[in-house]
């Protein structure tokens, strides 16, 4: 049987740290991985990263560099086509710009996310939950996989209520958790919120999967340096 590798925020030592330090985040069904005494199931993964103009270029790099440093933890599982990830970049009302499609080749996942570069521009997200939707269930997903969406922001979302699309992003993520966001599609989606520094921890909490899909990190460095 295949025993998952775990993804940990650690304490790294710095001031305030990542809220839970000791935390796996639950990419699979098990409560922990390191007893997984089962085949554990495949992962497709989109990472949100958000590119608007409150984040520096040095700190977008702290945040891809975050986004990696868990590629990287997972890369034996990648190898084995056990783990496919994704990501986009998003900012301004409608703006979701592609980094990568779904792969379990770590190598170009990973060059892709160090070779993007923020665009600035606002902080509304649901044009891009609804893109990370249809990537974990298009052409390049497993569809036997368990589906996880995981949102790396720094301020307070603006089409939390609505104001950009149809659906406000609070109504987009509770429909993908539920499983009831297609009618032709009754999968449930694990979304994972990653709020760094000045994100609005309410909005970001009922927008995760539950409390303990909820991560907070002081500084871009602290998310960075908090993940083993």
């Amino acid at each position: 049987a295949h025993v998952f590798t775990t993804v940990n925020f650690v304490d790294n030592k710095i001031s305030t740290t990542i809220t839970n330090p000791t935390s796996v985040i639950a990419l699979t069904g098990f409560t922990n991985c390191t007893d997984c005494v089962e085949v554990c199931p495949k992962q497709d993964i989109v990472f949100l990263l958000d590119q608007s103009s409150s984040i520096s270029a040095s700190e977008f790099v702290f945040m891809k560099n975050g986004v990696n440093n868990i590629a990287d933890l997972l890369e034996a599982e990648m190898d084995l086509g056990l783990v496919n990830m994704a990501a986009y970049k998003w900012s301004s009302c409608g703006v979701v710009q592609l980094i990568s499609n779904l792969t379990s080749n770590h190598s170009t996942f990973t060059s892709s996310i160090t070779s993007a570069s923020p665009s600035g521009g606002g902080t509304y997200v649901n044009t891009a939950l609804d893109d990370a939707y249809d990537q974990l269930f298009g052409a390049y997903s497993e569809s036997s996989a368990e589906k996880t969406i995981i949102i790396i922001t720094d301020g307070a979302i603006s089409d939390y209520y609505g104001g950009c699309g149809s659906n406000s992003a609070i109504n987009t993520a509770t429909l993908i958790k539920t499983g009831l966001y297609s009618p032709a599609i009754d999968t449930p989606v694990k979304i994972i919120a990653v709020n760094i520094v000045s994100g609005v921890q309410q909005q970001l909490q009922y927008m995760a999967s539950g409390s303990d899909n909820y991560y907070f990190a002081n500084t871009f460095f602290t998310w960075q340096s908090s993940i083993s």
